[in-house]
C-alpha cells in the first residue's frame, strides 16, 4: 500500500488492478467501522528507527552531536573567559586614564560653586547679623589653610589664591541676578 499526498494507491493485482482511495473517503470508512485513523502501519513495514539498528545508528549520530556541541559549548566559554579578561583590564586602563584626566568643565565649576558657598558663608552674616564664622576676610582663612596644611600637594597661597578668586568668580556668575546683587559680604580679594 503506497500513501500519497491525498490519494492512498492499492497495488495488489490479485485483490484488485489498481484502486485509488481518497484519504477523506478512507477516514470516514474508518471511523464508520471504529478503526483508527491514520493507520497503524503494518508489521512488516517497520520504520528503520525502531528497528534495533535504526536506534543505534540514531544513537551514535546524537551522541556525535552531544560531543560537538560540548565542544563547541568549551570554546565558547573559553572564548567567554578570555573576553572578561580583556574586558577588566580594558576597565582598568579607563579608570587609570579617568584618575589622571583633570575634571571635566562641569565637575570643576561645581567644585569651584563648593568652595565660593563655603568661602561666603564662612565670611557673610546670618540673619541677625552675627558671623556664623571665626574667620574675618578670605586672607585669614587662606593663613589658616595654609599653617594646618602646607605641605599637602596644591595647598600654597598662589594656589589659594587663584582658587577662591575663581571661586567667588563662578558663584557669582552662577548666582540669579537678584541674590547675586543682593549679597553683600565682606570677602576680601586677594
Amino acid at each position: 500500500m503506497l500513501i500519497g499526498m491525498n490519494v492512498v494507491e492499492v497495488a495488489d493485482e490479485d485483490f484488485c488492478p489498481k484502486w485509488k482511495i481518497r484519504h477523506a473517503d478512507l477516514a470516514a470508512w474508518c471511523a464508520g467501522k471504529g478503526h483508527p485513523y491514520p493507520l497503524p502501519p503494518l508489521p512488516n513495514e517497520a520504520s528503520p528507527l525502531t528497528t534495533d539498528a535504526g536506534l543505534r545508528e540514531t544513537l551514535a549520530s546524537r551522541e556525535e552531536e552531544l560531543e560537538q556541541s560540548k565542544s563547541k559549548a568549551g570554546k565558547l566559554q573559553a572564548e567567554i573567559a578570555r573576553l572578561h579578561g580583556e574586558l577588566n583590564s580594558k576597565n582598568g586602563e579607563i579608570e587609570k586614564l579617568n584618575a589622571d584626566a583633570p575634571p571635566s568643565e562641569r565637575s570643576e565649576k561645581t567644585y569651584l560653586n563648593i568652595i565660593g558657598g563655603l568661602v561666603a558663608l564662612m565670611l557673610g552674616k546670618s540673619g541677625v547679623g552675627k558671623k556664623p564664622s571665626v574667620f574675618r576676610t578670605q586672607e585669614v582663612i587662606i593663613g589658616k589653610l595654609l599653617d594646618d596644611y602646607e605641605s599637602i600637594k596644591g595647598i600654597s597661597k598662589s594656589n589659594l589664591d587663584t582658587i577662591m578668586a575663581k571661586a567667588n568668580d563662578t558663584l557669582k556668575c552662577s548666582l540669579p541676578k537678584r541674590q547675586s546683587a543682593g549679597n553683600h559680604d565682606e570677602r576680601v580679594r586677594p
